[in-house]
């Protein structure tokens, strides 16, 4: 019985993890760039509020353009990784934000998620331990909308 998924998997898929804020800050100052003149761009505090309304939409991108990423870096099974760090992802979040919005842990968030999905998903792993991993996530989603209002 396979448990422990190879560290290449989890490698690849911590490198996921790592490029889709990096990805996630470029598109957002990408929006930025573009737009300098926006009604969100004020004297004192520049474009954060368009630099925000990027990250916002941006991060649902980002969970989108995680599949792709792990089929090119041939983690296998792709989907179910991408579908279950994502998951994972949006419970960090939630967390984060409960958190009065956790910077660190909004960022660096798929830094734990997607390896973890990478080790939910590996082939072998027994039901119990997906049941319980999922069931944490899903507590953390739970106690973070609890938390947040």
């Amino acid at each position: 019985m396979k448990i422990w998924v190879s560290s290449e998997e989890i490698t690849k898929a911590l490198v996921v993890g790592v490029a889709l804020p990096v990805v996630l800050f470029a598109w957002a100052w990408l929006v930025v760039a573009l737009f300098p003149d926006s009604s969100s761009c004020g004297e004192y505090t520049g474009c954060l509020g368009l630099f925000l309304w990027g990250w916002n939409v941006g991060r649902w991108g980002a969970i989108v353009l995680a599949w792709p990423l792990l089929y090119l870096l041939r983690v296998r099974p792709a989907w179910p990784v991408a579908i279950l760090g994502g998951a994972f992802l949006v419970a960090i979040w939630r967390v984060a934000e409960a958190l009065d919005g956790s910077l660190i842990l909004i960022v660096c968030g798929g830094l734990i998620a997607y390896p973890v999905a990478a080790w939910v998903a590996t082939p072998g792993v027994p039901r119990w331990v997906r049941v319980l991993v999922v069931g944490l996530f899903a507590g953390l989603f739970v106690v973070g909308s609890l938390a947040g209002g």
